[in-house]
């Protein structure tokens, strides 16, 4: 069976903040957002790689799996990620 791909709200609604999962923003006030949706447990790596390339200089977006098994469930599709700070990112990003 082929599921639909989940957006951010439905996985946030079925999950804790802070035990399953963290959104982290870092606002650098330029004009580049560097945006990991699939930071700590879902992609190991990912996070620690977007906050390399954003440095100081870039905005920063990291929503992250804290589980210790099953952050594939966390998975989300980039095209039904929309949160009121991440969409502020993109929004002022060029």
């Amino acid at each position: 069976m082929i599921t639909a791909p989940r957006g951010l709200s439905s996985v946030v609604l079925a999950a804790v903040k802070d035990v399953d999962y963290a959104i982290r923003v870092r606002e650098s006030g330029g004009y580049v957002a560097v945006v990991a949706l699939h930071a700590g447990g879902i992609e190991p790596l990912t996070g620690e790689l977007a906050e390399a390339i954003a440095g100081s200089d870039h905005n920063l977006y990291l929503f992250c799996g804290l589980r210790e098994t099953d952050n594939a469930a966390l998975r989300i599709s980039p095209l039904r990620a929309q949160e009121m700070r991440l969409d502020n990112l993109i929004r002022r990003s060029k």
